[in-house]
């Protein structure tokens, strides 16, 4: 069902600004949308690092790919990144830090930092969009100053 949701909603993401690109892939467990040029590089000394945008059974969600990141770096990351989204968007745009990680004995390539109930099935696919790029707008110029930090 994800699938063809998310088709719709990238019809209209990409309607509502043309220059985007949003890609379907299929997840480890699911269906996701992935925003292809929201990804913002984080400092690395191998591995590709980097924070970006993507609908995960149906919410908006700012992840990590972790990269060489340790744990205490991407808990640190998170932290970070929850204080950026409260302090610019949490009264217009309330959502919810991500479950950490700590304690596993293997980390996740990739990892959750905050999420959004994106209302896929009470709200308008036009509507939802519209709702995404005020999101991601708001926020994303103040996500590529906090990846130049960590």
């Amino acid at each position: 069902m994800y699938y063809a949701v998310y088709h719709a909603l990238r019809e209209r993401l990409e309607r509502l600004d043309p220059g985007s690109r949003w890609q379907i892939h299929t997840g480890t467990n699911n269906a996701v949308l992935n925003w292809h040029q929201g990804w913002i590089d984080l400092p690395s000394r191998g591995t590709t690092a980097a924070i970006f945008w993507e609908f995960n059974d149906g919410d908006l969600v700012l992840k990590v790919k972790r990269g060489d990141r340790t744990g205490e770096q991407v808990t640190n990351l998170r932290a970070a990144v929850a204080e950026e989204v409260e302090r610019r968007a949490s009264s217009s745009f309330p959502g919810r830090r991500a479950r950490g990680t700590e304690g596993r004995t293997k980390l996740p390539d990739y990892a959750s930092l905050y999420r959004w109930d994106a209302n896929l099935a009470r709200r308008h696919l036009e509507e939802t969009a519209a709702w995404t790029r005020e999101v991601t707008m708001l926020l994303h110029p103040g996500l590529n100053r906090l990846a130049a930090e960590h």
